[in-house]
């Protein structure tokens, strides 16, 4: 295996950040990130917030589309393997690499960070209930 492949695989499995990586590897990241639309980043950097793995259905609730229409913006990240399916009902995906869901949040600026934060916490309070953070006996 190249030097640089086992440098990377390292980083990411000792939970390195985007940082550690030679310049040359994040801008082969941030160039795929940069080449997809508008309107496919934009759901992505919502679904960012969620963590490296989530559901549709907040994140339709997030961004304010119906399930169908989020699907076809993100078949544009997983047709670019940016965006895997986790579950046979295709409702769970997931970023396919830690350093790609880090790049989406590095690049989200403070208000917006803070907004997609404000609108997670609304949203997922509607999709589980109120008490998201009561334990069950």
């Amino acid at each position: 295996m190249p030097f640089f492949v086992t440098e990377i695989v390292t980083c990411i499995g000792e939970g390195g950040s985007i940082y550690d990586l030679p310049a040359s590897i994040r801008e082969a990241i941030e160039a795929r990130i940069r080449d997809l639309s508008n309107d496919c980043r934009r759901i992505l950097e919502a679904a960012s917030i969620l963590g490296r793995s989530f559901e549709l259905t907040p994140l339709s609730r997030m961004v304010g589309l119906e399930s169908e229409d989020l699907l076809m913006l993100l078949d544009e990240a997983i047709v670019r393997g940016l965006v895997t399916t986790i579950s046979k009902n295709e409702e769970e995906l997931q970023f396919s690499n830690p350093l790609i869901h880090e790049s989406f949040i590095i690049t989200l600026g403070f208000a917006r960070k803070r907004h997609l934060h404000n609108r997670a916490t609304r949203d997922l309070g509607d999709v589980v209930g109120d008490n998201i953070f009561e334990m069950k006996s």
